[in-house]
């Protein structure tokens, strides 16, 4: 959230999606700018800040167009909630003290390049060498500190820290896994069964050839070869890529009888103040929630105009109460869900691979609707196998 929503208050509004398009024409007429619109599965969620919230909430009342406020937050909520409670904002005004004279320190710590290794690690070994949330710029090291991150952890190949502004930017380089060291020997082969259309080798002794039918653990790049004088064999750790096309199944089942989830409109809430890597509760009633609730977070991060963090927020934790009930689906609604649920296979597979056909058939029962796709993919098929001794 920036500064100007926390001071002037930001609301989310919650439309029906079939609104939304008159929604965005009625807005772009009146000049009505919003921050973002989000889709949440259910509901068209719109934020607006300041004094486009009430604009946008007379512009809606005036056209009919049935909305409801989702949430407030900023400066006027917590006034309007918390004005009996003195002590709160002596605190705050100590917290806004505090920060004028932080600037000296680190605010934010961003880490990049990992994959693997969570950042929860990442930040356990920059404490261990002095460096956190809180901790004073003058004080950073980062020579020291990248050494002695190489020498405790085997899974970072390569660390960089430098401090822009109160931000610690952290950016990591993971140790490649399930590879044979550049002294080692290997050999690549095949990930599944495939069609090759394209080889891309840098280094080893290629056995197969554009057109060939190759089937899983065959053998594509040797890394055994001859010298050129002839004589004794010799070893390579054999690299490159090996392109095939290849087949994948799906197969997704949706039952008739489907459990839904039903929101009763109870809601449970609790705030807190985050400051630096302290959390200060403001305000819970989460202990009576009952179990059958969605427990959405939000995180508000105050920034500055120019953009940059500021190390306060407000983490909010909301707890949706719902109550499942066995409903029948029509085969409509059946083949929605399931196409759906093909969708999110298919591009999970996408970020590996290029899809180049699909063919789908379907079958209704009196028990479900089943979707069968069968793909056909262009994709790297060439893993690194090690040459034993």
């Amino acid at each position: 959230m920036s500064l100007f929503g926390f001071f002037c208050g930001r609301t989310v509004f919650a439309a029906k999606g079939s609104d939304a398009a008159r929604i965005f024409n009625k807005c772009m007429e009146e000049k009505i700018t919003y921050v973002k619109s989000v889709w949440d599965g259910e509901s068209f969620l719109l934020h607006l800040e300041g004094r486009a919230a009430s604009r946008f909430a007379a512009l809606c009342e005036r056209e009919q167009i049935e909305v409801e406020v989702r949430s407030r937050k900023g400066l006027p909520e917590l006034w309007s909630r918390y004005r009996s409670r003195p002590g709160l904002w002596l605190g705050l005004l100590l917290v806004v003290g505090l920060l004028v004279l932080s600037r000296g320190v680190i605010w934010s710590i961003r880490i990049e390049g990992n994959a693997r290794l969570g950042e929860d690690r990442i930040l356990a070994l920059l404490a261990e060498n002095g460096i956190e949330v809180g901790s004073p710029l003058r004080d950073l090291r980062p020579a020291m500190a990248e050494g002695n991150i190489l020498l405790a952890e085997k899974d970072i190949s390569w660390i960089s820290l430098y401090a822009v502004g109160t931000t610690l930017n952290v950016e990591v380089r993971e140790t490649e896994r399930g590879e044979p060291s550049e002294e080692g020997a290997a050999n690549l082969v095949a990930l599944c069964d495939g069609v090759i259309e394209r080889i891309e080798v840098c280094d080893g002794g290629v056995v197969v050839k554009r057109g060939d039918v190759v089937r899983k653990g065959e053998l594509l790049v040797s890394g055994v070869y001859d010298t050129p004088e002839g004589g004794a064999l010799r070893q390579t750790l054999a690299r490159g890529e090996v392109f095939a096309r290849t087949i994948h199944e799906y197969e997704v089942k949706i039952p008739l009888l489907h459990e839904k989830k039903v929101y009763t409109g109870r809601e449970w809430c609790e705030k807190r103040i985050k400051f630096f890597s302290k959390d200060i509760k403001v305000f819970a009633n989460t202990g009576n929630a009952p179990p059958t609730c969605d427990i959405i977070y939000y995180e508000d991060k105050l920034s500055l105009f120019g953009g940059e963090e500021l190390p306060l927020g407000m983490d909010t934790v909301l707890c949706r109460e719902y109550v499942m009930e066995t409903v029948r689906l029509s085969p409509g609604e059946a083949a929605e869900y399931a196409f759906a649920e093909l969708e999110r296979e298919l591009a999970a597979l996408s970020v590996r691979v290029e899809l180049l056909e699909k063919d789908i058939s379907f079958e209704l029962t009196d028990e479900a609707y089943v979707l069968d796709c069968r793909i056909t993919c262009l994709e790297n098929i060439a893993v690194t196998q090690r040459i034993e001794a």
